[in-house]
């Protein structure tokens, strides 16, 4: 499996969205948005484990 999102960090807060449950956390996600980061919420960090997908 292979996760491609994050739940709580679509603004578009669409009322039949599964994604969404917290607008409060959305916005505290969209703020911590590093657009300079590979991950869509924050960054990668010292301790941080990173593990290689196996085909």
């Amino acid at each position: 499996m292979v996760d491609i999102g994050v739940y709580n960090s679509c603004k578009h807060f669409c009322k039949y969205c599964y994604a969404n449950y917290d607008e409060n956390k959305v916005k505290v996600n969209f703020r911590n948005h590093d657009p300079n980061s590979s991950l869509l919420i924050g960054k990668i960090e010292k301790d941080d484990v990173i593990k290689v997908r196996k085909k």
